[in-house]
């Protein structure tokens, strides 16, 4: 790593984590942003961007889940106290973020969204990463993850203006969350590595992670989205528009990543640092508007232990890669994601016609007088 020295596990004194090195320091914060029933059908001025609004927020769920079950297995591992520290923080914005989008996850039930069963659907392809290869390489698809999210957080700050057609609540959850996934995007990192000590053992567990994020974006995604397209109306889910729409969010001339310099595929060096070739400290000093020191929950958050169930020993996270065995329990992920994925889409997508096929007919029937 270019600019900090990772001691082991087995020893070494405290250090300064790299965050604290560039003058950044995460701190747990609980906004007020609240949502209700006037939260518009169509709150971004687009269809597609709408779904993936209420989709990602609903993803999010699951997503800070997993990470914070990443950060519990990692806690007992780490071996330093400001490492320790900072993923505990890591661990409670992580929560807040779960929390303030169950807010708006409520409205969405109200307006009869698919939350639960996009949800459930989520949450078991991401337990299949942990039943078919273990706690570890929930820990690894995580780290992939965290820099995904960092990665758009960076390109959200630097580019606002994409939002600037967002309802201003969902834009204030989405700057806010963005902020803090820059500020903690090295916490994981930092500790996965203190644990694992080998460099080459880390770098093959990182590959085999980003490998399972990758499955689980693509179908989670392009299901999801689809799904909450098709609650707009029956064919809009169908629409090339709105998929555009949602590319153009991301990738057209005024999108989010438009005027970003982070590239995904720097994760592949197995040299990779979180913080290379970022100005993170600047990007936050210029964006500390988005989160209010009202907020700042520092010091009220305690720490629960980790249970057993939550547990990973070091050994076990030590481990040498086999690519061979990892290879095998990808491709039956692979196999059980595509069945699971392809049944949430088809039942949901029969669903959707069977309830307005059903609505049709009652407003055709001519009612019997006598």
């Amino acid at each position: 790593m270019n600019s900090m020295t990772v001691e082991t596990a087995t020893g070494g004194i405290d250090k300064k984590t790299s965050t604290q090195e560039r003058g950044i320091h995460i701190r747990p914060r609980l906004p007020d942003i609240e949502f209700d029933e006037r939260l518009p059908r169509n709150h971004t001025g687009s269809i597609g961007e709408t779904a993936f609004a209420n989709m990602a927020g609903v993803f999010a769920n699951v997503a800070e889940k997993m990470f914070i079950r990443s950060g519990n297995l990692m806690l007992p591992l780490v071996g330093q106290r400001e490492y320790e520290q900072e993923l505990a923080n890591f661990i409670a914005q992580e929560a807040y973020h779960s929390r303030v989008h169950e807010r708006m996850n409520k409205v969405l039930r109200t307006k009869r969204y698919p939350v639960e069963e996009f949800r459930s659907f989520a949450q078991r392809i991401v337990d299949e990463i942990f039943e078919n290869a273990g706690h570890r390489m929930i820990l690894a698809a995580s780290l992939a993850g965290e820099q995904a999210i960092g990665l758009f957080g960076d390109a959200l700050l630097e580019h606002p203006s994409a939002l600037e057609k967002w309802n201003e609540q969902v834009k204030r959850l989405l700057l806010w969350h963005a902020y803090e996934e820059v500020e903690h995007t090295a916490a994981l990192f930092d500790s996965f590595h203190l644990a694992v000590g080998d460099r080459d053992n880390a770098y093959k567990l990182r590959m085999w992670g980003l490998a399972y994020l990758t499955v689980v974006l693509a179908s989670v995604w392009g299901a999801g989205l689809f799904v909450f397209m098709q609650h707009e109306g029956s064919r809009e889910g169908w629409k090339l528009r709105n998929w555009r729409d949602v590319g153009s969010f991301f990738f057209g001339e005024r999108g989010v990543f438009s005027k970003s310099g982070g590239h995904l595929k720097d994760y592949l060096r197995r040299d990779f640092h979180p913080w290379d070739g970022r100005s993170a400290h600047e990007l936050l000093e210029k964006h500390k508007t988005y989160v209010s020191p009202d907020w700042d929950m520092t010091g009220k958050v305690k720490q629960k232990p980790v249970r057993e169930t939550n547990a990973i020993s070091a050994e076990t996270l030590r481990k040498d890669v086999n690519n061979w065995v990892e290879g095998a329990c990808f491709v039956r992920f692979l196999l059980n994601a595509g069945y699971l994925t392809g049944r949430f889409f088809l039942k949901s997508t029969a669903k959707r016609f069977w309830r307005e096929d059903r609505k049709a007919y009652e407003a055709r029937a001519v009612p019997v007088t006598g």
